[in-house]
């Protein structure tokens, strides 16, 4: 069986296009495997022999988030201002579109008095010749201190679609606060659900070439990801 799997590829790597046109995010915060991203603060913790005085250097869960994914960073540094009232955002490349997504869209969840939902749309598409499925993980353990702005979670592929968009929640408060998101400060873990190891090749681009790149949306307003994945999937030209 071994020999089967070899010999049809089985054990060859998944690998994970990621392309660009922003060369500032390719120079200062590429998307890199999650070991280049070990939080200081889990480096600097000591070992213990006393199983009842063990510290999170021996979590296998930790161990294994940063062994087994990649992780988005943010391409720009991204700052938000508001209350309960009123928002406003910048960020630092001045080009990166935000999305505010209405209230309407979630129904009763995260009420719109305390919380903002904006999706940052990330310079950076992803494409992978197989449908190998990704969770979507909030790089919690690197963001201490971002305890109001909250990176949603998901399970996505990028055979069919490509986009590495950012949805947050940013906590409202009575009085105005401030948050920022700084330059390659890890936003996500991508976690491939596959046993198989996976390979991350990163491509500076142009604007043509990534809009190539992108997913072709079929011309309908329902449920687009479903019609244009089930198209593809039967189109003999597809690839």
């Amino acid at each position: 069986m071994n020999f089967v799997k070899k010999f049809f590829g089985g054990n060859e790597p998944v690998v994970f296009n990621c392309y660009t046109t922003s060369e500032e995010a390719m120079t200062y915060a590429p998307i890199q495997r999650s070991s280049k991203f070990i939080p200081e603060w889990w480096r600097t913790l000591a070992k213990s022999k006393n199983p009842f005085q063990n510290t999170m250097k021996h979590c296998a869960g930790l161990k294994y988030l940063y062994e087994k994914s990649f992780i988005l960073p943010m391409w720009a540094e991204f700052i938000v201002v508001g209350d309960q009232t009123s928002s406003a955002w910048f960020a630092g490349d001045r080009k990166t579109p935000v999305e505010l997504h209405e209230p309407t869209e979630r129904g009763t969840f995260a009420p719109a008095d305390k919380n903002l939902h904006l999706k940052l749309v990330s310079p950076w598409v992803i494409c992978c010749d197989e449908e190998i499925y990704c969770s979507w993980v909030p790089a919690t353990w690197n963001n201490e201190q971002m305890y109001n702005v909250q990176v949603l979670p998901a399970i996505i592929e990028y055979k069919y679609q490509h986009d590495t968009n950012v949805n947050i929640l940013v906590k409202r408060e009575v009085e105005t606060k401030h948050y920022k998101i700084n330059l390659n400060q890890p936003l996500a873990h991508i976690v491939p659900m596959t046993d198989r190891k996976f390979k991350i090749v990163l491509h500076l681009v142009s604007e043509e070439e990534l809009m190539r790149k992108k997913m072709k949306f079929l011309p309908v307003i329902e449920a687009r990801y479903e019609k244009t994945k089930k198209f593809l999937q039967q189109c003999p030209y597809s690839d």
